[in-house]
């Protein structure tokens, strides 16, 4: 088991290009099985093809049979975060057992995949030789509704990813130097270990609630009170500091289980508040509201933030100790709601904090605009947070 990575900084040179990639599969000192790049959307500015250039330069001087290309408007390094800045992560993994398959998913693939056995056509891996999955959605994919029958038909199997934050209207998902409509599916078989863990930037505020009343993503009634009414109580439970900041932090969080007899932090989905009407008591929040389903407002936090990105990397830290394994290579998705915009100048905070607990693992991934990870065996579209993948 082997992994290298790197970061480029500034225009895309052929030459330097070239050293890079030539440099770290020396360093590898094996013929790689997978490739994985992480670039700035923003340098299409310049070169609308410059992606498919890459992807060129990165196969052929690093031997590639794999290579998966993402372009956002940040991206991670070795304990480093670029945001809007000309710069791109590479990561090139070797492992023998490792089996890997690119599939491209269409819209219209998605409604035949709420039958388990249609998987098959598309996933030529047996199930029982899947360890995890890599996956990239564009924004107007159906993710959430994808995520659902892939949990159907592989419970209990991670998945990581996200939704890249590139450019409107331009690619943002290249596989073997093609770009990718949809979504990319990227199934991990044979002899490997992929530990995929979340940590959320917002912590619960105020009390539970069932939904007794809602129409779409609108919501009516929580208990007996109006979800507008409860908002309030929520608001009201802060501390006179933090409603003094809390403008642009207010959320809320969806139940993952509602057989929990406590709620914390980490257990709930994260969406957005859209609106607020307090003549009627409605809140609009962005996602399907279900009537019985518990929901907890939330307040995006860097105090906890960090707090809680600190508890799920101790807890991955002691796992790999007691399985006395340790992870060769680490791949994160950072919602675009963190970095800069969460933690302020000091920024790095989250790409940092997985090499202070695994010092010197190779790093790279990118900012997302919903990140993709296990909650209580399940995979879902995350909000405001960080999902980190272990190989090992």
């Amino acid at each position: 088991m082997h992994a290298v990575s790197s970061t480029y900084n500034g225009p895309l040179e052929e030459k330097r290009i070239i050293q890079l990639v030539s440099h770290l599969r020396s360093e590898l000192a094996v013929e790689p099985s997978i490739g994985l790049s992480f670039a700035w959307a923003g340098y299409t500015k310049s070169d609308l093809n410059c992606f498919e250039e890459l992807s060129d330069i990165l196969t052929i001087y690093g031997h590639l049979k794999e290579l998966i290309l993402i372009a956002s408007s940040g991206i991670v390094g070795q304990g480093i975060e670029n945001e809007g800045q000309a710069s791109f992560s590479l990561m090139l993994l070797h492992h023998a057992a490792l089996k890997v398959q690119g599939i491209p998913i269409d819209t219209h693939l998605i409604d035949s995949l709420e039958i388990v056995d249609n998987w098959k056509s598309i996933v030529s891996f047996d199930p029982s030789e899947i360890k995890g999955f890599i996956l990239f959605s564009e924004p107007n994919f159906p993710i959430e509704r994808f995520l659902k029958y892939l949990n159907q038909a592989y419970p209990n199997i991670p998945a990581w990813g996200g939704i890249p934050n590139g450019k409107e209207n331009e690619p943002c998902i290249y596989y073997n130097r093609k770009p990718i409509a949809g979504c990319l599916l990227v199934p991990l078989a044979g002899d490997i270990q992929l530990d995929v863990i979340v940590s959320q930037a917002c912590r619960p505020i105020g009390e539970p609630y069932m939904i007794t009343n809602a129409e779409q993503n609108i919501l009516y009634t929580l208990g007996r009170k109006t979800a507008y009414q409860a908002l309030a109580k929520a608001f009201d439970s802060l501390s006179e500091k933090e409603r003094l900041a809390v403008q642009g932090h207010l959320f809320i969080g969806l139940a993952v289980s509602e057989y929990l007899e406590e709620f914390k932090q980490g257990d709930f989905i994260i969406r957005n508040i859209l609106g607020a009407d307090p003549s009627t008591g409605a809140i609009a929040i962005g996602a399907l509201a279900r009537i019985g389903q518990t929901v907890q407002y939330q307040l995006r936090d860097p105090v906890s933030a960090t707090l809680s990105l600190q508890k799920v990397l101790e807890e991955e830290k002691l796992k790999a100790a007691a399985r006395k394994v340790a992870p060769y290579a680490v791949l994160q998705a950072i919602c675009t709601g963190r970095g800069k915009n969460l933690f302020g100048p000091s920024a790095n905070v989250d790409a940092k904090s997985v090499q202070d607990y695994f010092p010197g693992i190779p790093q790279a991934g990118f900012f997302a605009n919903g990140e993709i990870g296990p909650s209580w065996g399940m995979n879902f579209l995350h909000g405001y947070s960080t999902s980190i993948a272990f190989l090992s």
